[in-house]
């Protein structure tokens, strides 16, 4: 895996490479990651993970790195990071949320809109579709 490779086969992306990630925890734990991907639609999700697949590249998916202790070593390959996917909106009855989406948030939009059922999740600082290391 070459920086410059990566750059060019990603250039779409937002990516910073030997990014510590204690900058992004909430517990401000984490050497560098690798790469580290801020993707913004499903489509660059997408984009990278085929990428990865197809390049044998290690890939962890975070959502928004809250209740997350990562090692002063870091993580290898390409980390992605879905907070800049959080947008939620109500549709009819249904919550059509993005998986960088933080909890908190989507149970105060759901409550906003008279809906029910994510209660429990309004003092959890996770996000929707975030992923444990």
């Amino acid at each position: 895996m070459t920086i410059t490779k990566i750059k060019n086969d990603l250039k779409a992306i937002n990516l910073k490479f030997n990014e510590p990630l204690a900058k992004y925890t909430y517990t401000e734990t984490g050497g560098p990651a690798d790469v580290l991907a801020f993707p913004k639609t499903v489509s660059e999700v997408k984009e990278v993970s085929e990428y990865c697949t197809v390049n044998n590249i290690q890939m962890t998916i975070l959502g928004n790195a809250s209740n997350l202790i990562v090692s002063d070593l870091g993580i290898e390959g390409l980390v992605m990071i879905l907070t800049d996917m959080s947008a939620c909106e109500v549709v009819g009855t249904e919550l059509h949320v993005e998986a960088g989406a933080k909890l908190i948030d989507t149970a105060r939009v759901a409550l906003e809109a008279g809906l029910t059922g994510l209660e429990f999740a309004c003092g959890i600082p996770g996000s929707i579709g975030g992923q444990c290391i």
